[in-house]
């Protein structure tokens, strides 16, 4: 029996994914924004862009490449 799965990350382009990892033993938060293709039996995840807070335990929005907390010190 063929089964077809049809969610919220099939055939989507700019689609963001929350991450959230250790670095050195410490939690941080970062997005990987994805292109994924439906071709039959095969999905296809295209990586299209992505970051990470460099603090640990502090938030990033979707999107975001520079805090505006650094944007100060520049």
């Amino acid at each position: 029996m063929f089964y077809k799965y049809y969610g919220q990350w099939t055939n989507v382009t700019g689609r963001y994914l929350a991450l959230r990892f250790k670095l050195h033993g410490k939690t941080h938060y970062g997005w990987a924004r994805l292109n994924v293709v439906d071709r039959g039996f095969t999905l296809t995840g295209t990586l299209t862009g992505y970051a990470y807070e460099t603090i640990a335990n502090k938030a990033i929005v979707a999107g975001d490449t520079k805090g505006k907390d650094r944007d100060k010190d520049e």
